[in-house]
């Protein structure tokens, strides 16, 4: 938009800091994917920007409705991704100890809020820990959650994982590591680059077996606690999660029947799904918001003048950063060519009207300024543990160093 039109822009974030998935999502040890946010913060500075965080939209006491924004806005982009994780439905799943990669990546990146870490189980002399933990997907989501889980924790050290997951990854000691892959290696949907990942682990083995061809390795039993391994089990579908009172294994069927994978941990990452935003209307069976290439939809299917949608959020779970910043600039696109054709309602807000409402509405709203303290705050954290940064995971630690203080 900055670089397309004379318009200002004005961002909203629910959290205090921006940055999506590149902040909560982005694996800790790939620092150099993370690298993008640099360019993203001279957008911030740009004199046509105004940076709202800690804002949330939909239709709670304290939240901005998207009617609102519809009437102070000539167009609002919604890029808000898809943050809910799809279920496996089968039993067991809601046993502790089972969890969703969403859940579990939110938790190791310092995502506030998520605070309670998987419950891993760290067994009895009589029901011993496996050292196991089992990820039903394969794509790059399945293999970065793997990858963290299995790596020495002497080399997490080293990155911006949050301490609340460190503490807890390096007391339970996982070594092994399987996921399940419904179809062959072919049908996989990691990244070349993602799988290569995994062998460049220092002193971690990458196995492959195909469930089709009996090759199914023996899980059973607790893993071999003197080295640390990924296991690919294709043509394995999951049955059950099985445990009392927390999971102890998961029940996998494959060509050669059923089989039985000793576990303490069983991590889904089956593919995404939006959250439905009060006010927007939602395709509930596909977990996208209702567009038109792009364009918001209302329920009966007709266009929203100046209502835009992008990302996953648009097309659902599917790409990576390359290819949401190329849907970013065709729906920037049909932006000015709906401004060009007069197809836009021009609001008769000015922006001091906006701003007005969001500060009378929202107890701590953050700006650029703010923004920037937080970065330099748990950058400083960092540097005092050898590390690129030390996460705030709590809103009200992120808003205290932003420069708020209590009444």
């Amino acid at each position: 938009l900055l670089d397309r039109t004379e318009a200002t822009v004005t961002v909203i974030d629910k959290l205090p800091t921006p940055g999506g998935l590149v902040r909560a999502g982005v694996a800790p040890d790939h620092p150099g994917t993370k690298g993008v946010l640099r360019g993203f913060d001279l957008l911030y500075r740009d004199p046509r920007v105004t940076m709202l965080t800690n804002v949330s939209v939909g239709d709670g006491p304290d939240e901005i409705t998207p009617a609102e924004l519809a009437e102070h806005f000539d167009a609002v982009f919604y890029a808000v991704g898809a943050s809910e994780s799809r279920r496996l439905g089968i039993p067991g799943e809601d046993l502790p100890g089972s969890t969703s990669a969403t859940d579990l990546v939110a938790w190791y990146n310092g995502v506030p809020g998520v605070d309670e870490g998987p419950p891993l189980r760290r067994g009895t002399a009589d029901d011993p820990a496996t050292g196991r933990a089992v990820v039903v997907g394969t794509g790059n989501v399945a293999l970065d959650v793997a990858r963290i889980l299995v790596s020495p924790p002497e080399l997490l050290a080293t990155t911006d994982i949050a301490d609340r997951a460190l503490e807890i990854l390096r007391e339970q000691n996982v070594h092994e590591v399987v996921l399940l892959g419904r179809r062959d290696q072919a049908a996989a949907a990691y990244t070349a680059a993602e799988y290569r990942a995994l062998s460049e682990i220092p002193g971690v083995e990458v196995e492959v077996f195909d469930g089709a061809d009996g090759q199914v390795p023996s899980l059973g039993e607790p893993a071999d606690p003197s080295r640390r391994r990924i296991v690919f089990l294709f043509h394995s579908t999951p049955e059950e999660i099985v445990g009392n009172p927390q999971v102890q294994a998961v029940t996998v069927r494959t060509g050669e029947g059923r089989h039985h994978v000793a576990a303490d941990l069983v991590v889904r990452s089956i593919g995404y799904r939006s959250t439905a935003i009060p006010g927007l209307a939602f395709d509930d069976e596909r977990g996208i918001f209702r567009n038109a290439d792009g364009r918001l939809v209302d329920e009966s299917g007709e266009v929203v003048p100046g209502g835009y949608v992008l990302g996953w959020a648009k097309r659902g779970p599917s790409g990576g950063i390359g290819a949401n910043k190329k849907c970013a600039t065709e729906t920037v696109e049909d932006f000015i060519a709906d401004a060009a054709s007069g197809r836009l309602q021009r609001t008769q807000r000015n922006k001091s009207e906006f701003t007005a409402l969001v500060r009378k509405r929202v107890r701590t709203v953050i700006g650029y300024r703010g923004m920037r303290a937080i970065d330099r705050r748990e950058r400083r954290r960092g540097v005092e543990q050898g590390r690129p940064r030390v996460k705030f995971t709590q809103v009200a630690d992120m808003v205290g160093a932003a420069g708020w203080r209590k009444a």
